[in-house]
């Protein structure tokens, strides 16, 4: 075996080793963007949704954010079953767009159990003083 083949090989069996990047089918994207939340009322708008998955699927969510409000996503809360692990966030925000623009405030989950949960997403200024709970999405996961 030459070395070129050898190192292929070696490079194939060491990248397999990590965890597999989720395939298409494998991830349910819910994106809640900002003209949702304006039709709902804008200054205290609620969303609600619903989604069933299974064991192992990923669960990416994504809501409409602007960082440059001082507007953030808190921690989701989650009431009933424990069946999700939260794995990632982050911020989806235009390259090169106008500045002050909104983006996404993302959050990716696994469904790790059978089960009922609701997570609840909290739109709010951090600090003290600031605007708590100007919107909300509640989401309800089933996982089978």
């Amino acid at each position: 075996m030459n070395l070129a083949r050898a190192l292929l090989i070696t490079i194939l069996v060491v990248a397999g080793c990590g965890s597999p990047m989720p395939s298409p089918a494998d991830v349910v994207t819910l994106e809640f963007d900002c003209q949702q939340f304006e039709v709902a009322g804008a200054g205290n708008a609620s969303l609600t949704a619903e989604v069933a998955a299974p064991v192992g699927q990923q669960l990416d969510v994504r809501l409409c954010s602007n960082p440059s409000t001082g507007f953030a996503w808190d921690t989701p809360t989650a009431t009933g079953d424990r069946t999700l692990e939260a794995l990632d966030r982050g911020i989806l925000q235009e390259v090169g767009g106008p500045p002050g623009a909104s983006g996404l405030e993302w959050f990716t989950f696994r469904a790790t159990s059978a089960g009922s949960t609701t997570l609840r997403f909290t739109y709010s200024q951090p600090w003290d003083g600031g605007s708590k709970g100007v919107w909300s999405v509640d989401l309800d996961v089933t996982v089978e």
